[in-house]
């Protein structure tokens, strides 16, 4: 289908891709890729194609990176996960990518979760202390409310 501003294309690839683009450079026509297959013809795809697969591996690469430490669990609700996952998987992963192109510094993943962590419970105990509270007796105090009702 194409009109004069939107289009929608399907392009067969792997797995079948149904693809709706406002950006009028994205036409059919075919554009060669620069590869070959296992015949040695040159492989031809739609610009829109090459556009989201180029998008696509930053995303992909982030998906991978969160997905070698994760804090997901089986037992949590489906919008804890989503949380989670969003809180600890991309933004670490983001920050992470950050931290090492802007220090220059090779860090694991692992060990980079693990500083962040740390620096987490560190804030938490020094807003504790200043407000004269410590992260047991916040505990202590839930549980006997919990008690109690």
């Amino acid at each position: 289908m194409e009109t004069d501003k939107v289009r929608t294309i399907k392009w067969v690839d792997k797995r079948p891709v149904l693809m709706i683009t406002l950006d009028p450079s994205h036409k059919t026509d075919l554009i060669e890729t620069g590869k070959c297959n296992k015949k040695g013809v040159k492989i031809k795809k739609p610009k829109c194609i090459l556009d989201y697969n180029i998008a696509m591996k930053g995303v992909d690469l982030s998906d991978q990176m969160s997905s070698y430490c994760t804090v997901l669990r089986k037992s949590l609700k489906w919008y804890r996960n989503v949380c989670f996952e969003l809180l600890f998987g991309t933004c670490v992963v983001n920050a992470w990518v950050i931290y090492c192109s802007a220090k220059h510094a090779k860090i694991s993943m692992m060990e980079f979760r693990k500083t962040v962590g740390k620096i987490f419970v560190y804030e938490q105990q020094k807003n504790a202390q200043a407000n004269g509270t410590s992260v047991l007796q916040v505990r202590r105090r839930s549980k006997k409310n919990n008690e109690n009702a």
